[in-house]
């Protein structure tokens, strides 16, 4: 539908990516536009995350998937690129996307959701208005690592006092 998006568009994925994913989107995409880079060290990928445009974020369509909340959510909170989070959108990760204002959780099924959330930030990104100068708010410091290993020790700390 956004030609100058289809020109653009290049999904590059990073370490362990199963071939059967690959496979598909080759076959509903360009195959020139499904990257896969090798495993790389943390520190490297953790600076790929932070010069994408968009992050994107999926989590399985399988039985109680709603309590998934991965270390990856918190990466790419960190490294301040858009979100295109596709999940249980009443889950824990909804609900962390939603009190950082980072995205949306959109369902599998919202095909027109996704079409729209990516869209608009292929927009922001041709306009320059997804600043790269990224400052976490209050809300996403919350969720830094920093911020939840102190929650976590004032645990331990109770637990043992």
């Amino acid at each position: 539908e956004n030609n100058e998006l289809a020109k653009a568009f290049e999904l590059v994925f990073v370490g362990n990516v199963h071939e059967d994913i690959l496979t598909k989107l080759r076959g509903v995409l360009p195959r020139e536009r499904v990257v896969k880079q090798p495993f790389m060290a943390h520190s490297e990928a953790v600076k790929e995350m932070s010069a994408a445009s968009v992050l994107l974020f999926i989590i399985p369509d399988s039985k109680g998937n709603e309590l998934i909340l991965t270390g990856k959510l918190f990466e790419y909170l960190a490294a301040g690129s858009d979100i295109l989070a596709v999940g249980p959108t009443q889950g824990n990760a909804a609900e962390v996307l939603d009190n950082t204002r980072r995205g949306k959780m959109l369902s599998y099924e919202d095909e027109d959701g996704i079409r729209n959330e990516l869209a608009g930030m292929f927009e922001r990104h041709v306009n320059h208005t997804n600043d790269k100068t990224y400052e976490p708010d209050e809300a996403t410091l919350f969720y830094s690592r920093k911020s939840q290993t102190r929650r976590l020790s004032e645990v331990f700390k109770d637990i043992t006092a």
